[in-house]
């Protein structure tokens, strides 16, 4: 039966004699045809090999090595290369470009790319000048260890300078009051920074505590041509600390500067007091409560109570200051 039939004709797709088709057969062949293939393919290299009298494995490297390159591009009529076929593909990435810019055709010129290393420069990150920083100051004092070191609260340390104090704060109402836990951390002889979530930003006076503090309020990663304004940490606070980023920090999200400053230090065991405040439905979320488990397993010092009352579910700034100084002095 010969003709052309529209797309739609019931004709296409089906056997050419309703009556002599062999349905049957079609099916076992169609079940059996991968298993033909296996076999075929595995026998046909042996009857090569038996027939010109050499071993399968030297008919094998015959084979791949008989015309240049690699042998998953060769035939006896066309032989190329890996590498020519990816230029190929290459050329006509950028002729498409071109096309879709607008931009003249390249007139058959090649564009070589070359790759190669280059020195950029050296130095210490965030982290790494913490770290070095610590072990400055340890070795101050020969034979004290590096948390009896951290246990002269609010002290000078043995280099001159005042023990820093990080306040991460995140977007809560205890955000706007944040100021009285960076007076009385003053106080008490730190030097505190404040840090924000980007939310969290929206929630407290950076200019106030600008001035309060002599720093800048930071919550967005710096360029890397940016200089690193933040002096190393001796201690962090996270108050007011959300269900999102007590989530994100326990699981290594570092999507947010404050986070990722938060997993950076939490690494190089620098001590830290969380204090998370939310929603009651939120606190007994499941994957809450597993971050909080994973974030005590860190050394991190959690403050929550999930059946406080909501006028008592945060610590006051005092109590929170207080129990800081209690994980320094242990």
């Amino acid at each position: 039966m010969c003709g052309t039939y529209g797309s739609s004709s019931w004709r296409i797709g089906q056997p050419l004699c309703l009556d002599c088709y062999d349905y049957a057969g079609a099916v076992l062949w169609n079940a059996h045809a991968g298993e033909l293939w296996r076999r075929f393919t595995q026998a046909l290299p042996a009857v090569f090999a038996r027939t010109l009298g050499v071993s399968r494995k030297r008919l094998r490297t015959a084979h791949m090595l008989g015309y240049g390159g690699h042998f998953s591009t060769k035939s006896h009529r066309f032989s190329t290369t890996l590498g020519a076929l990816r230029q190929t593909r290459a050329d006509h990435r950028a002729d498409q470009a071109r096309h879709i810019l607008g931009l003249p055709d390249s007139g058959g010129r090649k564009t070589i790319t070359i790759t190669e290393w280059r020195y950029a420069g050296s130095g210490l990150g965030h982290g790494e000048h913490f770290w070095q920083n610590s072990r400055a100051r340890t070795s101050t004092r020969p034979g004290a260890s590096h948390r009896s070191q951290r246990a002269r609260v609010g002290t000078v340390a043995g280099d001159g300078e005042q023990r820093v104090l990080y306040v991460v704060v995140c977007a809560a109402p205890a955000a706007a009051d944040v100021g009285a836990l960076v007076r009385l951390a003053q106080s008490a002889g730190w030097r505190a920074c404040v840090i924000t979530s980007p939310m969290g930003r929206r929630f407290v006076d950076t200019d106030q505590l600008a001035e309060l503090t002599g720093e800048p309020v930071r919550s967005e990663y710096r360029m890397p041509d940016e200089p690193d304004e933040l002096p190393a940490a001796d201690a962090v606070i996270v108050a007011p600390a959300t269900f999102n980023t007590i989530n994100k920090w326990a699981c290594g999200i570092a999507d947010t500067f404050a986070v990722g400053l938060l997993c950076e230090l939490t690494g190089f065991g620098v001590p830290i007091v969380a204090v998370p405040l939310l929603k009651s439905a939120l606190a007994h979320h499941i994957a809450f409560g597993a971050n909080l488990d994973a974030l005590r397993s860190m050394g991190v010092r959690v403050l929550f109570d999930p059946y406080a009352p909501p006028h008592a579910r945060m610590p006051t700034w005092e109590q929170i200051l207080t129990e800081l100084h209690a994980l320094l002095d242990r």
